[in-house]
């Protein structure tokens, strides 16, 4: 599928595209020098007049406000951060200067990412038979196949054999619970429950 102009802009690179234009911005020991050009490389692309613009990360103010910019000038644009959670992120836009009008109006989603790990099918413990009356009647499903992490072996070393990404969006209606997104393979026994007990201790 024909996706028009992509720029995108990153240091370095985290991987090859193929359908985008991808400008690299070398690295700099001088923090300043580094915001220089990350922000000079910003409004080059925007002179490009790009059909979608992605910003790695906004690591700093003057990069937020050029991608605010590229916002009110109609330029599609997805930006990284990291931040605790959406509110967090919101707060850091705020500290460098974006006002509250402009998020309303130019940020149509955030998507927040959660890493988490998936059980090692070798290892995996049986959940704890005190837990099992309580999460049973918390999730209303079976819950014989949920486990715990295991103490490793192996197959794994550590208990789990891989990462994968949780997604949730946020479009200025309410959160889903990090619970809802991971209910399904944690009653699988794919997922360690304490992610479930943990999201409402």
């Amino acid at each position: 599928r024909n996706l028009g102009a992509i720029i995108t802009i990153e240091d370095p690179p985290e991987r090859r595209l193929d359908f985008a234009r991808q400008i690299h911005v070398g690295q700099h020991d001088d923090p300043k020098k580094q915001e220089q050009a990350l922000t000079r490389a910003l409004a080059s692309a925007m002179r490009s007049d790009p059909d979608l613009l992605f910003v790695g990360e906004l690591r700093h103010g003057a990069m937020a406000m050029l991608a605010m910019e590229a916002a009110r000038t109609g330029h599609p644009i997805t930006a990284t951060m990291h931040a605790g959670s959406v509110s967090d992120a919101k707060e850091r836009l705020a500290y460098w200067g974006v006002p509250a009008h402009e998020m309303l109006q130019h940020i149509h989603a955030i998507h927040e990412t959660r890493l988490v790990g998936v059980l090692c099918s070798g290892c995996a413990r049986h959940l704890d038979q005190e837990y099992v009356g309580p999460l049973k009647q918390h999730v209303g499903q079976d819950v014989a196949k949920v486990r715990m992490i295991g103490p490793g072996c192996a197959s794994c070393s550590h208990g789990l054999t891989g990462r994968r990404a949780l997604v949730r969006s946020h479009d200025g209606g309410p959160l889903p619970e990090w619970s809802a997104l991971m209910v399904a393979d944690i009653v699988k026994g794919k997922l360690d429950v304490r992610l479930l007990l943990d999201d409402h201790s």
